[in-house]
């Protein structure tokens, strides 16, 4: 049976032993965690937590990195130290002071999908009802709500009739969704930014990963092997792969505050 998460403060004398041996410490979070994320889009100043994000990017062996569903300029509008690696689109792009990796074919995925979600609109036209198809160009993903059955035929007939190369079909009970054939997922965009991320000290960084959402959980499984996972949330809502917690916005602020002033 997997263990309850513990709260991340009882691991402060593991990482002020970690940071004295001078090792480096990438510290990513998903945008989610962060609060007030709205000012993202507007324009308001940072939040707490977000000043004390630019404050460590400029600490020795210390690299704060975000991760978003969003696009690269929601994350620059705002993050604007060039210390911070930034992962918009969940990971499928990352980018860094000296290095920038995008998935490979990744625009032409995005045209595939577009030209799918083009043609079921087309064929269908007034009978689509917006709530029965669901279109991610940041994602990368097309999804046909259960019950839509109309729409989830003319879907697969489209995808079928398209045949796309970087694409792949699935169908659970009554859900359809088209996603890229590259399997790709927030565990393996952590391991880029831990490949992409600075080392002083020619060291993989150890990973402390925020996260709070149910996409999450195969970043903390990567992360638990090399790092620690940390879910934001007062009360457990599931059953997770994170080993810590914190409850909530305050107490991530009050963490990097540690980290800063360590």
């Amino acid at each position: 049976m997997r263990a309850a998460p513990v709260s991340l403060f009882e691991k402060i004398p593991d990482l002020t032993q970690i940071i004295g041996n001078g090792q480096n410490i990438c510290l990513i979070f998903n945008l989610e965690c962060i609060d007030n994320s709205r000012c993202l889009r507007s324009g308001q100043n940072l939040n707490g937590i977000q000043r004390h994000i630019h404050w460590i990017a400029d600490l020795p062996n210390i690299t704060p990195a975000i991760l978003s569903n969003g696009q690269l300029s929601e994350l620059e509008a705002v993050f604007d130290n060039h210390n911070i690696i930034m992962a918009p689109n969940s990971g499928y792009e990352i980018y860094t002071a000296n290095l920038s990796w995008v998935l490979p074919d990744l625009n032409l995925i995005r045209q595939e999908l577009t030209d799918i979600f083009s043609s079921v609109q087309e064929s269908m036209g007034f009978a689509l009802q917006p709530e029965h198809l669901s279109f991610s160009q940041s994602e990368l993903w097309l999804k046909v709500s259960a019950g839509a059955e109309a729409v989830r035929n003319e879907v697969i007939a489209q995808f079928k009739a398209r045949n796309p190369t970087r694409l792949r079909l699935s169908v659970h009970n009554d859900q359809v969704m088209i996603s890229p054939r590259t399997k790709w997922d927030r565990g393996k965009a952590v391991l880029k930014i831990l490949d992409m991320a600075r080392r002083p000290d020619y060291q993989l960084p150890v990973p402390i990963y925020f996260g709070v959402e149910e996409d999450d959980e195969s970043a903390f499984q990567a992360v638990n092997k090399i790092g620690f996972s940390v879910i934001i949330h007062n009360r457990i809502p599931r059953t997770t792969e994170a080993r810590y917690f914190l409850r909530d916005a305050a107490e991530l602020s009050k963490f990097l505050f540690w980290i800063h002033s360590r």
